[in-house]
């Protein structure tokens, strides 16, 4: 049987048995000898066997001829039955009585011939019927044989030989085992406590193979396996305590290891069992994981790789991949990572030849059909070039940034960021997100090249060279953006590889940043720290929808700057007095943290309650001059108002200012460090002389004269 050295990462939907078990036709049996067989295999749990009979009848068709009046007959002295290696107690009964059995090797590890004589000749235009029996002894487990017949489970190939259409293949076991047949087609039915599988009429009997699997899981021996944080249950054969013991300790000792490299938590809350069975090796593979039963199926050879190579398979499946070939490249990679870590050292992957018999590109790897030797070819080249690429990428970027790349996968993170917390990009990563996430998060070069080699099919390498020129454009807004990240509708089609919806979204983003570069400018001087539009910018789902705000957001802008500059130019000593109590400034200052907040509407109608109530200042400080007397302390306290307000003014502008400079500065690269004058070599320079100081103390500012044409000369204020 064709032991796989490597597991399968969940069960195959159908396939034969393994291919080494092939039958060899009955030994040097020419045309004309008819052959009408039935092959019966009865299950003995028992007696721990299974018991065989075939049924032969011969029929001798080749007439005697007359050869130069010497008369020639042609007769059979024997038949050769193909029976398993491991089979014993063989009699054989013919209709004169007992007939010898001689067991004959034939080159073949698993199966052999049981040559019966026949007795008497069989000449032309007879028949006789021979009636083989024989036990198929269950085989301890690791032993060679490929048959087992346990309390708990029962595993053997089913086949027969003849002629076509005049054979069949019947197998009769209790009906509490549960059954999976690989390979040739039985049809099942019961009879009293019995499960009956058969098949008719059998159309190529010297090709039929139909592996029979019966489980009984009452009858497993269990054995609770020491994982923190997971419910693990092995479950062996009652006569194989051994493997029992050897899976429970690789899980208990590989699962925290694993659990670390991963650097994602045990994804499953429901019990995770570990099951001793040979229907992997009726399929051609060493061991498997059933996603969907939450189970793991290992044969029962003590392979520390098959057993936590399945055991990754909890964390790479379907579930985290869609791809079969990262899966698996995933899952052997972190095995043995895992079991170095054990100081169980291993032998790391060799460069695939793309050339070799069996090569295909890893996206068109399927299922195998392991009758084919192509497909079996394939299935051993799938398995090394996906380990070889996914080891390749760990050594060149590190666990620590796989266990990043991971992360995303599971929490379904878009794969192009931006600025906001990273959106959701819904479904099971694929070969192209992968690539995204090696490539911009992890940091891997060696990626897009392997993919190219060893993962894609002409079709899809048109798409790679289509990502290549998308990731161009895309690197070319960013450095427009020049801090702003690309809109979410860019980072989607990015994401989902729909280049073609490209280049309108990033000629709408460049529309946006035309404008924004227009409101910076607008604004240049000005305290406005970041603007909203930011935001609407990097999260648009549609680019075309930003424009319009953008625009907007120049004219709320230029609006805010002139009504700044206006305020700055001053309203004269009636204008101020005009201002007193308006709430002027701190409209203007509305203005500005609408612009900030992303709401160029309120801003804009912020800047023009500004604008009109320093128009209207001079008017309404006339007629509060007019209105009302100023004496004494009233005329000094509203002096002193006005002064400082427009002291309190001047501060916060200059405040925001700095602010302003110092946030721009902090987002400056460092400049390169410059060794102190003291050591460096050469002859000192003498500094040159400081101006003179001037004299220090007191003193007294004057404001600039008052530009109100009511005031008949300039007014001088000391501040006091």
């Amino acid at each position: 049987m064709a032991l796989l050295t490597v597991g399968l990462g969940v069960p195959l939907a159908a396939s034969p048995a393994a291919a080494e078990v092939a039958v060899p036709a009955a030994p040097a049996q020419e045309d004309g000898l008819e052959t009408r067989t039935k092959a019966t295999y009865v299950v003995d749990p028992a007696a721990a066997a299974i018991r065989v009979t075939v049924e032969v009848t011969l029929a001798n068709q080749i007439p005697d001829r007359n050869r130069n009046g010497v008369i020639e007959q042609a007769y059979f002295s024997e038949i050769g039955v193909p029976v398993l290696t491991e089979a014993a107690n063989f009699v054989a009964a013919g209709g004169a009585g007992p007939l010898t059995v001689t067991a004959q090797d034939i080159g073949n590890p698993y199966v052999r011939s049981a040559l019966v004589d026949l007795e008497p000749n069989l000449f032309y235009g007879q028949s006789q019927t021979v009636k083989l029996t024989y036990d198929l002894p269950n085989q301890r487990p690791r032993s060679p044989g490929v048959s087992r017949a346990n309390d708990a489970f029962v595993a053997f190939p089913a086949f027969t030989f003849g002629d076509a259409g005049l054979s069949s293949v019947e197998v009769r076991l209790p009906k509490r085992y549960e059954v999976e047949v690989v390979g040739a087609e039985l049809e099942e039915t019961t009879q009293g406590d019995q499960k009956i599988l058969s098949a008719q009429s059998i159309e190529d009997p010297d090709g039929f193979i139909a592996f029979v699997v019966g489980t009984d899981e009452a009858k497993l021996v269990s054995k609770p396996a020491d994982t923190d944080g997971a419910e693990v249950v092995v479950r062996a054969w009652p006569d194989d305590a051994e493997w029992a013991d050897f899976a429970a300790k690789q899980v208990a000792d590989a699962k925290p290891v694993l659990e670390e490299l991963v650097g994602l938590p045990w994804p499953r809350d429901d019990e995770l069992a570990i099951v001793e069975s040979a229907s992997p090796y009726a399929y051609g593979y060493a061991g498997w994981y059933d996603e969907a039963d939450h189970a793991i199926s290992v044969g029962d050879e003590l392979d520390p790789r098959v057993m936590v190579h399945e055991l990754s398979h909890v964390w790479f499946n379907s579930r985290l991949f869609a791809d079969r070939w990262v899966a698996e490249g995933f899952a052997e990679e972190y095995a043995t990572t895992a079991l170095e870590e054990l100081d169980q050292p291993q032998d790391g992957p060799a460069a695939p030849d793309r050339r070799a018999a069996g090569a295909v590109a890893l996206n068109d790897w399927s299922d195998p059909f392991l009758l084919d030797e192509t497909s079996e070819a394939t299935e051993l080249y799938g398995y090394a070039a996906s380990w070889y690429i996914v080891d390749q990428i760990a050594q060149e970027v590190g666990v620590e940034k796989l266990r990043g790349v991971l992360d995303a996968v599971a929490d379904q993170r878009i794969t192009y960021t931006g600025d906001p917390d990273p959106e959701s990009f819904v479904g099971v990563a694929d070969w192209q997100r992968l690539l995204d996430l090696l490539e911009g998060q992890a940091g891997s070069a060696k990626a897009p090249e392997l993919w190219d080699t060893f993962v894609v099919n002409d079709e899809q390498r048109a798409e790679l060279a289509a990502r290549t020129t998308a990731r161009t454009t895309y690197d070319e807004l960013v450095a427009s953006g020049d801090g702003w990240t690309p809109p979410l509708e860019v980072r989607r089609a990015m994401a989902e590889w729909n280049f073609g919806a490209l280049d309108d979204a990033v000629a709408e983003a460049e529309d946006v940043l035309a404008v924004r570069d227009d409101i910076e400018a607008a604004l240049a001087g000005l305290d406005v720290e970041d603007l909203g539009l930011e935001e609407a910018y990097e999260t648009a789902e549609g680019t075309q929808t930003v424009l319009p705000v953008a625009r907007e957001t120049l004219d709320a802008a230029e609006a805010y700057a002139a009504a700044d500059g206006q305020m700055d130019e001053g309203v004269g000593f009636l204008g101020e007095v005009g201002l007193l109590w308006s709430g002027t400034d701190g409209r203007l200052d509305t203005a500005r943290r609408e612009l900030e907040a992303g709401d160029p509407g309120a801003s804009l109608r912020a800047s023009a309650a500004v604008e009109q109530s320093l128009d209207d200042a001079a008017r309404d400080g006339a007629l509060r001059v007019g209105g009302v007397v100023l004496v004494g302390g009233g005329g000094l306290f509203a002096l002193w108002r006005i002064r400082r307000w427009r002291r309190r003014r001047r501060k916060g502008k200059v405040e925001r200012a700095e602010r302003s400079a110092e946030a721009k500065l902090a987002a400056l690269p460092s400049l390169p460090q410059v060794e102190p004058l003291s050591s460096l070599t050469g002859k000192p320079r003498t500094p040159p002389p400081l101006p003179p100081m001037p004299p220090t103390g007191p003193t007294a500012r004057t404001s600039p004269p008052a530009e109100d044409p009511d005031t008949p000369a300039p007014r001088r204020f000391t501040e006091l």
